[in-house]
């Protein structure tokens, strides 16, 4: 048996744990430079005309309507209460998977006790301890435990927020119950030829020949059917696989035409992602990066292009990988433009233990001693405390707008929540 654990409304259920009153409003997360909707609660969802992924100024009717609190996002503090979250499962099994940043698998098979009981355990102590809603679906598949999940939040006054398949009758009646492009796994191309051929919930998907579904849909398609249907295909996974690429893109918070600033972002993009190669031991054979303007500003000229340098030597270092970045920005600059975004993309990973030499490049086996000392003052403080003069400072002409982004509470000193005035101001404005 699995159960999978997941946090309802996550981001805005974790900006709402810092803000009590406003537990029963409205709100969303908007992405970087606060343009789209990524992530709302359940009562933002339930407004009329209310649709997810819309640009923000787009539902600025709806969201003024009904005073929907707005949020810039803070992934600072996001990862740090996904950590915590992990953590508080480890108390309940000592085998959990961290789908996402907001849900996890969790290995109930050798556990004896009652599966329900015990997740109505887990979601208490979760609550009482982070103070974030979740709902916990369990089954014997890692399929199965979805499909429960969504039962268990779409009829949480009936669940309680938890539901267990155990027995065929709960599988058959959820699998009836779900709608074909509702099903994990299943993306919309399969989903829009599924309902074609007249199937519309995840039951008529598990009744059709095994030959017919691995030949459309390949074996991943028929290890689904398998896993709806009871049958266990997916263990558990403890390990994190590394990434197989690592990048960051941002809209400028407002149009850059000047070639500095834009290398500037473009490096500090760079500084990011090789601290992140680092961290999983990884070294990049190619960067990739991709300029743009902003396609809704129709009165401006528009330019998208893209370009792929490969690297003399694969490597993290990020001297050598802001280089090779910036020259390929140079190369795909077009001056007088107005530009919205540039993305940065380290490509062609693999382990740094496996890195080929090159005959006519030389690399300074120092750096390696140097980027240690300064991931490990960017972790001990915050990222940015030890930068290249390339990352620059001027952040405040190209960073993202972030201007409705809350305290990170947990992971700033000079940000912790202090209860003695933000506690009652945030309680007093609830009430209001």
């Amino acid at each position: 048996m699995f159960a999978l654990v997941d946090i309802n409304g996550a981001f805005v259920s974790m900006e709402y744990v810092f803000r009590p009153g406003d537990r029963n409003k409205p709100g969303v997360v908007l992405s970087n430079g606060d343009g789209c909707i990524i992530a709302a609660n359940k009562l933002a969802k339930n407004l009329p005309g209310f649709e997810m992924y819309s640009p923000a100024f787009q539902m600025e009717e709806v969201l003024k309507k009904y005073n929907v609190l707005r949020f810039s996002p803070n992934f600072e503090l996001y990862v740090d209460m996904s950590r915590r979250f992990i953590e508080e499962l480890k108390c309940f099994t000592d085998r959990v998977e961290m789908y996402s940043i907001d849900e996890a698998f969790l290995d109930m098979d050798f556990l004896n006790v009652d599966y329900t009981e015990y997740g109505h355990t887990i979601r208490k102590a979760i609550l009482k301890n982070l103070d974030l809603p979740v709902g916990i679906g369990i089954a014997p598949t890692k399929a199965l435990c979805k499909v429960a999940s969504k039962v268990a939040k779409k009829y949480i006054n009936v669940t309680n927020g938890v539901f267990t398949i155990d027995n065929e009758k709960s599988r058959i009646k959820a699998l009836k119950w779900l709608k074909i492009e509702d099903v994990w796994g299943i993306g919309r191309r399969f989903a829009k030829k599924l309902q074609a051929m007249g199937i519309k919930n995840a039951y008529q998907f598990t009744q059709l020949p095994d030959s017919w579904v691995r030949s459309n849909m390949t074996v991943v398609g028929l290890r689904l059917k398998h896993e709806l249907q009871g049958i266990s295909c997916l263990s558990l996974n403890e390990i994190d696989d590394p990434k197989k690429e690592i990048g960051t893109a941002k809209s400028f918070g407002t149009l850059l035409s000047d070639y500095e600033l834009i290398k500037e972002a473009t490096s500090s993009y760079v500084e990011y992602c090789a601290g992140k190669l680092r961290r999983q031991n990884s070294v990049a054979s190619a960067i990739l990066i991709h300029l743009e303007t902003n396609s809704f500003r129709t009165q401006d000229e528009q330019y998208y292009n893209r370009i792929v340098v490969t690297l003399p030597v694969p490597t993290s270092d990020t001297a050598l990988l802001i280089r090779h970045a910036c020259d390929g920005l140079q190369k795909i600059f077009k001056p007088g433009l107005k530009y919205k975004r540039v993305g940065v993309s380290c490509i062609g990973l693999f382990p740094d233990s496996s890195i080929q030499g090159n005959l006519f490049f030389e690399t300074n086996p120092k750096t390696i001693k140097l980027q240690k000392t300064v991931d490990f003052l960017n972790m001990k403080y915050e990222q940015g405390t030890i930068r290249l003069a390339s990352s620059g400072y001027n952040r405040q002409h190209w960073e993202s707008k972030a201007a409705l982004r809350s305290p990170r509470y947990t992971t700033r000193l000079n940000e912790i929540l202090n209860f003695g005035e933000d506690v009652l101001a945030l309680q007093f404005k609830g009430k209001n």
